[in-house]
């Protein structure tokens, strides 16, 4: 992989890079909808000790993938929901020609991983996506109490690849896979038993710490935030242990490119194709159940954070087709309250207040419209701090799983002579509102898949042991979705930028006027 860097920042910081690392050892179709009394989601191991239950999840997903791909009810219409490459998209269109009367932009290609979207709609999206897909599902299994089970992870003796997905269950006599649950579009030293997740990468103590929900930046809080149009950010769920699971599915299952059919990778490694591995629910769902289990904790207390707009929350750019084919459109603040969908998991306490339960417009600090400017200091200096792009280091530096890389960045300072307005502007708006610092590594590219994912810290001490739980650490690179050729510039297709709030972990040593300014 290979990039260049960026920082807003007016210090000389070292970048490390670090992989978390692998721990290698290495049905009837009508009923009434009123009749859907469903089941509470459980965790895989125990959903695969009801034979009938997994029964009823085969038969629903091996139903959906019989229809033709343009019933919304189908298994290519709903994972092309999430979505689906335009290759896929030609060869669907030569068995069903009513692919051509599919809206495809008002229901494909719709997960939050595109320009203009914000990583605070990641998980509100993707709680919406799975419940109308479970009813599907439901209707398809012919079992009305029938629920996704979820790959629970969290659990250090469930960090196997679920055998429930991985046994391809041959016909005898056909040798064809009888298993609508397995792909072969895997990782497959993972999906045979020879590795297991690492805590690295499955483990959650790093997001239950977190206390907000909405990020003042677009890669912190739980969810995300509103601050910028980048694809590439991430809240903290979903850069880990999000993106590293998906990664750690698709994996490396041969050479050459994905994209011109070559097999490089599986499914779950590509945005564009990840919802067509039956795996990827389990995953969702926990994610899902994680961020439920966030919700209910209050030591130390949850709160919104930075709450985007009214208008942010109250709108509803998203349509989904419901089992019924009704369309349904709903806004943010309605998915954000698991109560409005009537989803249960096995892991849910009766004591529990959820923070989603409260209005985050009178209970949250709310931030501006618009993109907030990089260190969020005023808008009406905006235009200055923009053009504030000090410390750049360019180059290409290649990361190898196997050992840190590390960075000097150069320090510059901001211009020592403004106009007296703009001036007196930048120091009184430092003064009411938090400086911040951002890390931006531009022109990230994934050269071949792999199974790690990098951690980045900023000012590691020499001869410090990485750890999630040190100061230095500011996030984790996302290299799911990152650069493949036939996303049609979708879903973070492009050379892109990741960007990290790095305030906590910076002293500015030279600020306006030679001040000294800390935010630790």
């Amino acid at each position: 992989m290979s990039y260049s860097r960026r920082e807003f920042i007016q210090a000389c910081s070292r970048l490390a890079i670090v992989p978390p690392l692998l721990s290698l050892g290495i049905a009837p179709r009508v009923w009434a909808l009123t009749a859907q009394q469903s089941s509470k989601r459980q965790k895989l191991e125990d959903f695969v000790q009801d034979a009938a239950r997994v029964a009823a999840l085969k038969r629903g997903v091996a139903t959906m993938k019989a229809r033709k791909a343009s019933d919304p009810t189908s298994w290519f219409y709903q994972s092309a929901v999430h979505a689906v490459t335009p290759e896929a998209v030609q060869a669907a269109l030569q068995v069903d020609p009513a692919i051509a009367n599919v809206d495809q932009a008002r229901y494909w290609n719709q997960c939050p991983h595109t320009d203009n979207q914000n990583s605070a709609d990641f998980l509100i999206w993707h709680r919406a996506y799975i419940y109308y897909f479970e009813r599907i599902l439901r209707e398809a299994s012919g079992d009305p109490t029938l629920s996704l089970p979820y790959w629970n992870y969290t659990d250090a003796t469930q960090r196997g690849f679920p055998k429930l997905f991985a046994d391809a269950d041959p016909d005898p006599i056909t040798q064809q896979t009888r298993n609508p649950l397995f792909d072969h579009r895997r990782e497959q030293a993972f999906m045979f038993g020879l590795y297991e997740l690492s805590e690295g990468t499955a483990g959650t103590a790093a997001i239950f710490r977190e206390t907000e929900f909405f990020g003042a930046t677009e890669d912190t809080g739980l969810a995300g935030g509103v601050a910028d149009h980048n694809a590439r950010t991430r809240g903290r769920l979903e850069s880990q242990p999000h993106d590293l699971i998906h990664f750690a599915i698709g994996g490396a299952v041969g050479t050459g490119e994905i994209d011109q059919g070559e097999a490089t990778a599986g499914l779950m490694a590509s945005v564009a194709t990840a919802a067509f591995d039956p795996v990827f629910w389990v995953h969702h769902t926990n994610i899902d159940r994680l961020w439920t289990i966030w919700d209910c904790l209050n030591s130390p207390p949850r709160s919104w954070g930075a709450v985007p707009p009214k208008e942010w929350l109250e709108s509803a750019p998203w349509f989904f087709n419901d089992v019924s084919r009704k369309i349904e459109n709903h806004s943010r603040l309605y998915y954000l309250d698991r109560r409005n969908l009537q989803v249960l998991y096995d892991t849910d306490t009766p004591a529990c207040k959820p923070l989603t339960s409260t209005d985050p417009l009178t209970t949250g600090t709310k931030v501006s419209s618009g993109e907030l400017a990089p260190f969020a200091i005023g808008s009406e200096i905006k235009s200055f701090v923009q053009k504030a792009e000090a410390g750049v280091r360019q180059g290409k530096a290649r990361v190898s799983p196997d050992q840190p890389y590390s960075v000097d960045v150069p320090l510059k300072s901001l211009p020592g002579s403004l106009g007296g307005g703009t001036k007196n502007a930048l120091m009184n708006a430092t003064k009411s509102v938090p400086r911040r610092i951002v890390l931006d590594i531009e022109d990230l590219n994934v050269e071949g898949v792999t199974s790690v994912g990098f951690d980045v810290y900023v000012d590691l001490p020499e001869g410090s042991a990485p750890s999630r739980d040190s100061l230095n650490y500011v996030g984790t690179l996302s290299v799911f979705g990152t650069h493949h050729s036939n996303d049609n510039g979708r879903h973070g297709a492009t050379p892109s930028v990741q960007r990290f709030d790095i305030s906590r972990v910076v002293t500015l040593r030279e600020g306006l006027n030679n001040s000294i300014l800390r935010t630790i």
